[in-house]
């Protein structure tokens, strides 16, 4: 049987799921190994957006849960083709997908609801990792700091406790799900070794 699996990369603001993203993508573009790769990154699953306008909107749970739709959707469809119709004995029938943003997002802001419990429970038919990127308390300030460098001590001190609350909230979160994880430390912003590790799972 052909392999398909993937990986979601989630976490708060700062913790580097853009950086590690990336890291996979060239790990996956470099290796030897003959299969597709289907990437959605966080513009196509993030619940704040911006508009035509250049405003950023939230959009409803309701909405979210039908674009989370949309994506799973998409790879169920991907990966009932590769079960059913097409050469089994071909490596290049293995198909490999990477998420950057998913269902935790969604529960740390909705909640884990019924609809949101659903799509877990449909995303465990395509094999996923998710991968929960964290950063230690210590190291925050100086994450914080490195995309807002003006930033002053008042606001820093609030962003730091917006950081730890929500990033409490995605371990709680990531434990009570019914997807297969791993709480990954980017405390060392080692993209390319961190990225390594996270690929070694697939």
């Amino acid at each position: 049987m052909p392999k398909f699996k993937g990986i979601i990369i989630e976490g708060f603001s700062y913790t580097g799921k853009s950086s590690i993203f990336n890291e996979i993508k060239k790990l996956q573009t470099l290796s030897n190994k003959e299969r597709s790769a289907v990437y959605i990154t966080e513009h196509f699953t993030q619940i704040l957006n911006v508009n035509k306008h250049d405003e950023i909107i939230e959009i409803t749970k309701d909405n979210h849960i039908s674009l989370l739709e949309l994506q799973l959707n998409y790879l169920s469809q991907l990966s009932n083709w590769i079960n059913n119709e097409i050469n089994h004995g071909k490596s290049s029938s293995d198909l490999y997908y990477m998420i950057e943003r998913y269902h935790l997002n969604h529960i740390v802001h909705f909640g884990n609801h019924h609809e949101i419990i659903q799509i877990q429970n449909k995303l465990m038919e395509l094999n996923p990792l998710c991968v929960l990127l964290t950063v230690s308390k210590s190291e925050m300030s100086k994450r914080i700091q490195l995309r807002y460098p003006q930033i002053g001590n008042h606001d820093l001190k609030k962003e730091i406790e917006n950081f730890t609350q929500i990033q409490e909230c995605y371990i709680k979160a990531v434990s009570n799900t019914v997807i297969p994880y791993k709480i990954v430390n980017t405390d060392s912003m080692d993209w390319e070794g961190l990225a390594s590790q996270i690929y070694s799972h697939i």
